[in-house]
């Protein structure tokens, strides 16, 4: 059958026809809901490269799921719902790791002058430890602004484009952060010398 033809044709049959691995008809899929689904991974990452992962987690997703799929209804719900919960759980994890890294990063500049304590490893985990407790404790516009700042090192024009916040907003939640992460940090070794 020529793409022309497969083109016309309505979800439910490129549905069925992919569950008899007609590789045309999910080709077919992909073409047509790309777009939405992008659309759905950008709404919530509003990072594209990230995005464009998702979409291929998307239909790799819909490809294995495809004989559970209930063909009488409508493909596009379906994967929107697949699109939405594989980006947020993106999200966790790009949250997750921008934290351990930041906190790596501290953690190192902490310790760089400390040559005299043996447990530099135990140091570096507390440390990380703290960093991690204390980003919590901010207001989660302001942890994700330090967080694509120093970790993604993104521009403050990118950052209060992303959040939605002016430019010199940013600025300032990201400096008096970080000055008081680096008190928190002081007195935290201060505490425990």
């Amino acid at each position: 059958m020529s793409n022309k033809s497969v083109a016309s044709l309505p979800n439910a049959t490129l549905v069925d026809r992919f569950r008899k691995q007609d590789q045309s008809a999910f080709t077919e899929l992909f073409r047509r809901h790309r777009e939405l689904v992008y659309r759905v991974c950008m709404r919530i990452l509003r990072h594209h490269q990230d995005a464009e992962d998702v979409v291929q987690e998307t239909f790799d997703r819909l490809a294995r799921s495809i004989d559970r799929f209930d063909r009488n209804r409508p493909l596009e719900p379906y994967l929107r719902t697949i699109a939405g919960n594989r980006s947020r759980t993106k999200l966790g994890r790009r949250r997750t790791s921008t934290n351990e890294t930041i906190s790596q990063d501290v953690a190192e500049i902490a310790i760089s002058n400390r040559d005299d304590d043996p447990s530099q490893e135990t140091q570096r985990i507390l440390i990380r430890e703290a960093i991690h407790r204390w980003l919590k404790t901010l207001p989660e516009d302001q942890a994700t602004a330090f967080e694509l700042v120093h970790q993604h090192g993104w521009p403050y024009q990118r950052v209060a484009e992303h959040l939605g916040h002016p430019v010199g907003t940013i600025k300032t939640w990201v400096h008096r952060n970080r000055l008081q992460l680096v008190r928190q940090l002081n007195g935290d070794h201060e505490a425990s010398s």
